[in-house]
């Protein structure tokens, strides 16, 4: 469900998150301008990107969460891990999508979650406890 993401999110900036993502960022940062190769392309693609974008999540910073996360959302394979990982990162905007207005962002989100997880109606109407419900917008 969409709202534990959003509460893991505050509880995270409870326990030192700004301080530790900011470590992250900055280790990634001199990673990927030092290195060459997939790994290095992939971390200032999309590596640095994220990071700073779920930074701007925890700080409330949603119109810059949607910002940076839109012409990404759907480009995340190289990141790796499993799917399941890979669409914490679509959670998150779609939370933030909807916290800003962005509906066209909003439905676009519960779209691509619809498409990649069809069969499993709970993959999209979750977004709607979110903020408000834009299911009937989807295409079907």
């Amino acid at each position: 469900m969409f709202s534990k993401s959003d509460r893991a999110a505050r509880w995270a900036a409870r326990i030192g998150y700004d301080e530790a993502i900011g470590q992250l960022e900055e280790s990634l940062a001199r990673y990927a301008n030092g290195a060459k190769g997939t790994n290095a392309r992939v971390s200032t693609e999309l590596g640095l990107p994220l990071t700073r974008a779920l930074r701007a999540f925890q700080n409330g910073d949603y119109q810059q969460t949607v910002a940076i996360m839109t012409p990404l959302f759907k480009h995340l394979a190289p990141v790796g891990g499993s799917n399941a990982q890979r669409d914490l990162f679509i959670q998150t905007l779609g939370i933030a999508a909807f916290k800003t207005g962005a509906d066209e962002i909003a439905v676009s989100v519960l779209a691509e979650r619809r498409r990649l997880k069809a069969g499993m109606p709970r993959a999209w109407s979750g977004l709607a406890s979110a903020g408000r419900d834009v299911s009937n917008a989807l295409p079907i």
